[in-house]
């Protein structure tokens, strides 16, 4: 099901540039995982098309060999962070590159979930190696008047670093990819809500999640999130206000006044794994049993929390507008059902639809503090962006904002 555990062995340098996936690196990096024993002689690069990444460069290798070996493909997909400066410093402040190294090195198999084969994966050392843990409680024990200074000085160290990463991906371009612009039926997103439901109850309060300081937790940064909101605030009312309508501005306020309650809350038990950016682009399907057939891509942002915010993330990013208005409750009624069948215990209907509402709230928060900082030059990034908010907007709560979160377990 799952990738093998791939040695954190080192080729004699770790790429920048797409251009530097030389014949000779990928020899060597692909003979330091045992994934090869002859030598790779040529390389042709394909970069995949617009949208398919936000903060990576992603793209397929085709390789040729200087011999046949039973089980090495012929191509395979490279992911280097973006060269795109703004994204790349996003990248960099959420720690989505070493989450994603991490993830195949570690903590793959744990999953429950299908995801590619890595062949080899890298990166240079966290300057914090050690510390990480430490340099969360510091930050969150900074003034929040500091902490409010240091958010630029983190940013532009973003677009500074020079931080290697590099993950060579089992080529999954024998599945159907999902297409998020498209949308899905009532009968695949039921599909893929039970089938979340089934893996996240297997991870239900799992041990697993302790003493990974790398997984994505909304409690740690929930004082860095908040700033950030309230920073790029005015920002998204400059480039998105046109989205919101009167009844939506109560909401922003509230937000700014509730936001680390909002995260803290979401961050509380019972905890299950999270994607983070569950939606049909970062799917392939192959015919199969509906349970088995899925596979998951792209886990830069997966951490822990209530699981049901991936549901909340692919329903309103991923189900036609129209569509969500009418299905909203039965979907989440059939990822309830399937987390109960699972074996989550403790977690009734009622705080599951209310943790429902409460991650729309967190998404629509998310939206503002992340405005102007993905730079979204091409059409297909912005036309998923249009879909989500689309889809955010229905029946967003706006009413009793107070009493929904105070009245959850």
């Amino acid at each position: 099901m799952a990738s093998k555990d791939v040695p954190q062995l080192v080729a004699p340098t770790i790429p920048e540039r797409l251009d530097e996936l030389t014949p000779g690196w990928l020899t060597t990096a692909l003979r330091s995982t045992g994934s090869l024993r002859g030598a790779v002689t040529a390389i042709r690069s394909e970069i995949l098309g617009e949208g398919e990444g936000f903060v990576g460069l992603i793209a397929r290798l085709h390789l040729e060999f200087d011999v046949d070996e039973p089980g090495v493909p012929a191509t395979m997909i490279a992911k280097l962070p973006t060269d795109n400066d703004l994204n790349r410093a996003l990248g960099e402040m959420l720690g989505a590159y070493e989450r994603e190294v991490r993830f195949y090195g570690e903590f793959a198999d744990e999953t429950g979930f299908t995801v590619p084969r890595c062949y080899y994966s890298a990166m240079d050392p966290n300057p914090l190696e050690g510390r990480e843990e430490a340099a969360l409680r510091f930050v969150n024990a900074i003034p929040m008047w500091l902490l409010r200074a240091l958010i630029p000085l983190l940013l532009w160290f973003g677009t500074r670093t020079r931080r290697r990463y590099v993950l060579l991906l089992e080529d999954l371009s024998d599945a159907r990819l999902g297409d998020q612009v498209a949308g899905c039926d009532r009968h695949t997103a039921e599909r893929l809500a039970r089938t979340l439901a089934a893996k996240q109850a297997e991870s239900w309060n799992s041990p697993a999640f302790e003493g990974r300081f790398w997984l994505a937790d909304f409690v740690p940064l929930a004082r860095v999130n908040q700033l950030m909101f309230r920073r790029n605030r005015k920002e998204f009312f400059r480039v998105d206000g046109d989205r919101i309508d009167a009844s939506m501005l109560p909401v922003v306020d509230w937000l700014d006044r509730n936001g680390i309650a909002l995260m803290e809350h979401l961050g509380s038990p019972p905890h299950s794994l999270i994607h983070g950016d569950f939606r049909l682009d970062n799917m392939f399907f192959r015919d199969g049993h509906e349970a088995d057939d899925l596979i998951v891509i792209d886990w830069q942002s997966v951490g822990f929390g209530r699981g049901v915010y991936d549901l909340s993330y692919f329903l309103t990013g991923n189900v036609r507008a129209q569509d969500l208005a009418e299905w909203e409750e039965s979907l989440v009624r059939v990822y309830h059902d399937a987390l109960v069948d699972g074996g989550a215990t403790g977690y009734p209907f009622d705080s599951c639809w209310k943790d429902y509402q409460i991650s729309k709230l967190m998404l629509f928060h998310r939206w503002i503090s992340g405005g102007g900082l993905i730079d979204l030059s091409h059409e297909r990034g912005q036309a998923i962006l249009d879909r989500m908010f689309e889809g955010l907007f229905v029946r967003l709560p706006t009413e009793n904002l107070d009493s929904l979160l105070a009245a959850t377990d």
